[in-house]
């Protein structure tokens, strides 16, 4: 299992090197911009966190987490699929 945590973060991870990439390139300011050109990455991300919110709240029903972490869980997935849902709203999908 450690493995797939392993895989999971590094996916994680990508989100903030592309924007990192996009810097480095010049299109810090642009980034958005770049986004609207090649909407398949846009939507690729906004999948991916869906996914891993989704993954998340999963290992916690089948799993042994503690009401800590169950919390913490729960409230990051909320978060994230409400800025998934501002996202779609402010720029569609």
């Amino acid at each position: 299992m450690s493995i797939g945590a392993t895989l999971l973060a590094f996916a994680a991870s990508q989100h903030h090197n592309l924007h990192m990439a996009l810097i480095a390139l010049g299109l810090g300011g642009s980034g958005m911009t770049f986004m609207r050109v090649y909407p398949g990455i846009r939507r690729g991300m906004l999948l991916a966190s869906v996914v891993m919110a989704a993954v998340s709240l999963r290992s916690i029903h089948h799993g042994r987490a503690n009401p800590a972490m169950r919390t913490l869980t729960i409230g990051f997935s909320v978060l994230t699929l409400a800025i998934i849902a501002w996202s779609v709203i402010r720029f569609g999908l």
